[in-house]
């Protein structure tokens, strides 16, 4: 090149540099949002952005980020944000939004939560994770299967009775007829199960308080199994143990001897879920499943007395109504 033309560049070149164009271009990128992170405690969502493009580093220092939820928006926020941080694969900067702030309801195919990122002239949008954002328990179901003994475990007139019955529970989303609530494994609720003959409480189980995963209640120091249990990674269910173990019911069971009454007739479990804003309204959400205690056999001939044995069952039933 002449010298003429390498003046000429030169001078056109401290001309830009002095303008805000090129101040601009060489000293931001553009940016992508790359992932979301949910914390240990699920309380709260990590975005990582990155940038590229970028010749001099980023000199911003804070990012508009916007929520929306089934089309409309739910949060936005000027936040402190730079690219301050670098890996493998280039610049990238963190972003923290606290979940409780903008939660409106569980995720679903037809209503995601979407987060866009502003920095600069630069922006972008991401899918959040359905999986983190699932946290309001729409659907609950409650099950009291009779433990049955045999030979020495009931009276001698008796071939089987009822010896106890095993709790379970189910909380999350809704599901189709009657399979099980899908698993919410980052939900927060209290549940309350309680086995009824009539107006009596046969069994008043502890109230179960669930925190991200962990279930934890009273044990009665062995009365009502070990006191917490994981839910939700697996399944939504929760098992409510008693005090005995059944190999044939794969839980410990809650035996007749803490029953507050054993009398013949029909019993109704009713599990109750509840949960606090922002994850619910308030509203409690049950379910109610009914049995009879029924003793069959020891017919005999009219005018004799019966020395046939009798068998106990334990069966579900649609309602207690004769």
């Amino acid at each position: 090149m002449g010298r003429k033309q390498t003046a000429a560049i030169a001078v056109a070149y401290l001309l830009l540099a002095a303008s805000p164009y090129l101040v601009m271009s060489l000293s931001s990128g553009e940016i992508t949002v790359t992932e979301s992170e949910l914390s240990d405690d699920s309380s709260t969502i990590t975005l990582t952005i990155r940038e590229s493009g970028a010749i001099l580093g980023s000199s911003v220092d804070s990012a508009d980020v916007s929520i929306t939820y089934d089309g409309s928006e739910v949060y936005s926020q000027s936040i402190q944000f730079s690219i301050d941080r670098e890996d493998g694969f280039g610049k990238y900067g963190e972003i923290d939004i606290s979940v409780g702030d903008w939660y409106q309801g569980n995720a679903a195919d037809d209503s995601e939560y979407v987060v866009t990122v502003d920095v600069g002239s630069s922006s972008d949008s991401m899918q959040l994770q359905s999986r983190h954002l699932q946290r309001t328990v729409e659907d609950v179901k409650g099950d009291a299967s009779g433990a049955m003994g045999t030979g020495n475990d009931c009276d001698d007139s008796k071939e089987s009775c009822v010896i106890g019955v095993a709790l379970r529970s189910w909380s999350g989303l809704d599901a189709l007829g009657d399979n099980p609530p899908g698993a919410l494994p980052h939900a927060d609720y209290t549940l309350q199960a309680t086995l009824h003959y009539d107006n009596t409480a046969v069994i008043s189980y502890p109230v179960v308080t669930v925190v991200n995963g962990l279930a934890e209640w009273d044990s009665g120091n062995g009365e009502y199994g070990g006191g917490s249990a994981m839910v939700g990674e697996d399944g939504s269910e929760l098992p409510l143990p008693g005090s005995v173990d059944s190999f044939e019911l794969n839980t410990k069971y809650v035996p007749i001897e803490d029953w507050e009454v054993s009398d013949f007739g029909c019993y109704h479990f009713t599990v109750e879920v509840s949960q606090t804003s922002p994850w619910s309204d308030g509203s409690t959400v049950s379910h109610t499943s009914y049995y009879e205690y029924t003793e069959e056999g020891g017919e005999s001939e009219p005018g004799e007395q019966s020395e046939n044995p009798t068998n106990e069952a334990w069966t579900s039933v649609p309602s207690c109504e004769n």
